[in-house]
């Protein structure tokens, strides 16, 4: 029989099912999003989903979200539940988030606006124990003695509601709740019939975990498939509403109910184009509880009839692992399935379906080494394949799944397309669809458009014009359609399109859809163009840029970023991009940029400039400017100059050095006196510093004239050592000596010594003179005595010898100093002042013998020395 709904309104006009956006939003696992409303597809976070397994969701036309559910509540597009779809107020539906496929959702062929949500229970073994009651209960019918699943630590109603519901249907009604629509009331957890009543242990469980939905051969009818032991369910839905008069095939092979609820488990696909179906087992053999299945399951393909819903031809394409998820590639040619066991752990297999013997077809992409384990798959708007991976932060991707082996580029990272959840979390499920909805479209996208458009969004310039396109096929109509609203007198294959330029923010999204009529029966093709316009940018040509060659080393470093601004002259769009190219065809290409820390190394050279949003890499505009290095022409180096104090006033003469028959091509600027002649004199004892200034190039550099004091040493001193073996002067200078000195005793000629100590100086006067190395002349400081004593004397009037006295004495130095002269016995025989006396060898007028003599030195200052000398005669 067909069950009705009876709308009180006007009557609608039909929907066919070839859709658009319907499938365009996913919300699955762990409060986990993705959107194909952008390209590339991007994360949502605003879900409230949290599933282990099943789940499902439905947009509209143009990418809408309208609602989803793990098929026990449901959330609206506001992502509130609805009132009647509530589990946590009793109000719930019958399928179970640990379902793997707990929820299908079908939009009804005739009825803008009503939805069917097909919901799947999870079969389990503890609610069959207690069949007709209430579970969870032991095997032998009595209750768990905790309330609890023996293979779960909770029980009802957080993760069942004690009974195995089997395979039900609700309707929901867009039109409830202003618009965000509602579970209807009298349309809700209907049950279907997927099991024979008469069979007491079917009843018991009365369904798997599988279903799946693909439009019939008729436009406008819908087949929805459930499978249970050796049977499929297909259950038609057409512009009338859904026949719950199922067409059964019985086909193995047969899974037992003995083995659920794991036998239950794996998903089930229909292709496409409604051809076949695949069905994943997990397992044939499982002992409830607490004991792990035995990984027997496997991957079997059927044929399916559009027209009468039969199923049939079983294809064992793998048998011995523990099967999960199963995926059409968008034309129909290619089957994918996960599948784990302990010797297969976690792999991804393929099938090509065009194969003359499809089971020997199979090649495994992923194995271990890839690291984790691969659960759902589902095929998306992109045509791109997304695999689960439990608890991973990534939805992975098969980029190419119409490809064959390892050319479908299966990718587990971000760079390789897969999807950042940003904070959601994959688990085993993802949400299925009516799988037509996923089939191939038509392509109305040029081919010649740029390589960033893909078959159904395409990026144009603000000023592009645009011809969308598809096969000229005699005898159909074409209908073109723009932001859903039809495009009157457009009929045939071709759409010129442009911006409408009325004011709009750019970037502006159109979306176009074409529609194609056959006139033979079959339902409509159909293509769809998401058009973008950004936002063309304008690239200001620059002023030249002048370079001066700083170290005359013939190259010179250049930021091109200082042209920047300039080239884009207040355009603020963060999107816009400036390179630079050393010639126009890369520019134009967007090729070959170079760095921007450019080393010029040319005398005369253009640089290329392109500006372009990085939204899109058509939308450009190029420039150019002229980069020029001059070289610096440098006459003489820095100087360093001294000035002799002793000079003053006399003024210091600082010449440029420029040549006077090229003093016409250069400007002077001097610091710090601010003159501006190629020379200055100056009595400033600084460092002066002109500025040299090509007027032709502009390049300039600096000269620098050091000027430092000196002068003659000032106010010499002496410190002297002496009465000993090793008697020094050390010369002192007084603190108004600036200059740089060396030292010389006795001679102004030198040799001179850095040092101003002079050490094993014999007694005797010394004159000391002071050299400034700097030029400024010599000082000198006369008379210096050296003190010492004579160690013997010959008084025999030779005139060598003849007296004994002090040595070095002066007027300036010891005059008065007092000498004793004693003879062995200690007897005087001589006082004298040391500057003026001496001892000539008498005493009392007698000559006194050869011998050894003791003297006693009393110094002005009281110090004494003693000691002794010979007299020889």
């Amino acid at each position: 029989m067909k069950k009705y709904i009876l709308i009180l309104c006007s009557l609608f006009l039909g929907v066919t099912l070839h859709a658009q956006g319907e499938a365009n939003n996913w919300y699955f696992g762990g409060n986990a999003g993705v959107t194909f409303n952008t390209t590339p597809p991007s994360a949502l976070t605003d879900g409230r989903l949290v599933t282990t397994e099943g789940c499902s969701t439905i947009s509209d036309v143009n990418g809408n979200l309208q609602f989803y559910s793990d098929g026990r509540s449901v959330w609206n597009r506001n992502h509130q539940k609805m009132s009647n779809g509530d589990y946590n107020t009793g109000q719930g539906l019958l399928g179970d988030p640990s379902s793997t496929s707990s929820a299908l959702i079908v939009p009804h062929p005739g009825l803008d606006g009503i939805y069917y949500i097909f919901a799947v229970d999870e079969p389990h073994h503890d609610n069959a124990a207690a069949f007709p009651g209430q579970g969870p209960a032991l095997q032998n019918g009595n209750p768990t003695g905790d309330g609890n699943y023996t293979d779960v630590n909770d029980g009802v109603p957080n993760i069942d509601d004690g009974f195995n519901n089997g395979f039900t249907y609700s309707v929901v009604d867009m039109s409830l709740n202003n618009g965000l629509g509602d579970v209807v009331a009298s349309e809700k957890n209907i049950q279907l019939e997927t099991f024979n009543p008469n069979f007491n242990n079917q009843a018991k469980f009365k369904c798997s975990e599988k279903v799946t939905a693909v439009r019939g051969a008729v436009c406008g009818e819908v087949w929805v498939i459930t499978h249970f032991i050796n049977k499929f369910y297909a259950f038609k839905v057409d512009s009338s509403g859904l026949d719950t008069t199922p067409v059964i095939s019985e086909v193995g092979p047969a899974v037992t109910t003995s083995n659920y609820r794991r036998a239950a488990l794996g998903y089930m696909k229909a292709s496409p184009d409604g051809n076949r179906i695949a069905v994943a087992h997990n397992t044939f053999t499982y002992f409830p509880p607490n004991v792990s299945d035995e990984g027997d399951g496997g991957v079997y393909l059927y044929d399916f009839d559009r027209n009468t819903g039969v199923v049939s031809n079983n294809q064992e394409l793998y048998q011995g692992a523990s099967a999960y998820g199963v995926e059409f590639s968008a034309n129909s040619e290619r089957l994918f399935a996960s599948m784990s066991s302990p010797e297969l752990f976690s792999t991804l297999h393929q099938w090509d379906l065009s194969a003359a013997n499809i089971p020997n077809s199979r090649v495994e992409l992923f194995g271990p080494s890839g690291g984790g384990s691969l659960f759902s798959m589902q095929l998306a708007p992109n045509g791109k394949i997304y695999v689960s991976s439990f608890g991973s932060n990534n939805l992975m991707v098969i980029n190419n799944p119409e490809e064959l082996g390892n050319d479908v580029n299966f990718a587990t990272d971000v760079s390789g397309g897969a999807i950042n959840l940003q904070g959601g979390e994959a688990r085993l499920g993802l949400p299925p669809f009516i799988q037509s909805f996923l089939t191939s479209k038509v392509n109305i996208i040029n081919n010649t458009a740029s390589t960033d458009d893909t078959e159904e969004h395409l990026e144009l310039c603000e000023s592009d014009n645009y011809t969308l396109v598809t096969e000229n096929i005699p005898g159909v109509n074409y209908v073109w359609y723009k932001d859903d609203v039809l495009i009157a007198g457009e009929t045939d294959n071709t759409l010129q399109i442009s911006r409408p330029n009325n004011g709009e923010t750019l970037p502006y999204t159109e979306n176009y859809r074409l529609e194609i009529d056959l006139n033979n029966g079959d339902c409509p093709l159909f293509g769809v163009a998401e058009v973008t316009y950004y936002e063309t940018p304008e690239a200001t040509m620059p002023m030249d840029i002048s370079l001066c060659d700083e170290d005359n080393d013939g190259q010179e470093q250049y930021n091109l970023g200082a042209q920047n601004a300039e080239i884009l002259t207040g355009q603020t769009n963060p999107n816009f991009l400036v390179t630079y190219h050393s010639n126009q065809a890369d520019a134009e290409n967007g090729l070959n940029p170079i760095n921007i820390n450019y080393t010029v190394s040319e005398t005369l050279q253009t640089i290329y400039a392109r500006v372009e949003n990085t939204n899109n890499r058509n939308c450009f505009d190029t420039t150019s400017f002229e980069i020029e290095l001059f070289s610096i022409s440098q006459f003489g180096d820095d100087e360093e100059i001294i000035y002799c104090l002793e000079d003053l006033p006399e003024t210091v003469q600082l010449n440029s050095g420029i040549p006077v028959s090229e003093i016409q091509d250069y400007s002077f600027v001097w610091q710090p006196s601010n003159e501006t002649t190629p020379s200055i004199s100056t009595t400033e004892l600084v460092t002066h510093t002109v500025t040299i200034t090509n007027t032709i190039t502009g390049c300039s550099y600096e000269k620098s004239f050091t000027i430092t004091a000196s002068n003659q040493a000032q106010n010499i001193t002496f410190e002297i050592s002496d009465f000993s073996e090793q008697n020094t002067i050390m010369v002192n200078l007084g603190t108004e000596s600036i200059g740089d000195y060396e030292f010389a005793l006795n001679s102004e000629s030198g040799p001179f010594q850095d040092d101003p100590t002079f050490t094993n100086v014999p007694p005797g006067f010394y004159d000391i003179f002071v050299r400034d190395k700097n030029g400024c002349g010599v000082s000198a400081r006369l008379d210096i005595g050296v003190l010492g004593f004579m160690t013997f004397f010959t008084p025999n009037a030779d005139g060598f010898n003849d007296v004994w006295r002090l040595v070095g004495v002066s007027r300036q130095r010891e005059a008065n100093a007092r000498v004793n002269i004693f003879d062995r016995y200690g007897k005087l025989l001589k006082s004298f002042a040391a500057g003026t006396g001496s001892w000539n060898g008498n005493f009392n007028g007698n000559p006194m013998p050869s011998g050894d003599y003791w003297f006693q030195i009393i110094l002005e200052d009281g110090t004494q020395y003693r000691s002794n000398f010979t007299l020889k005669r």
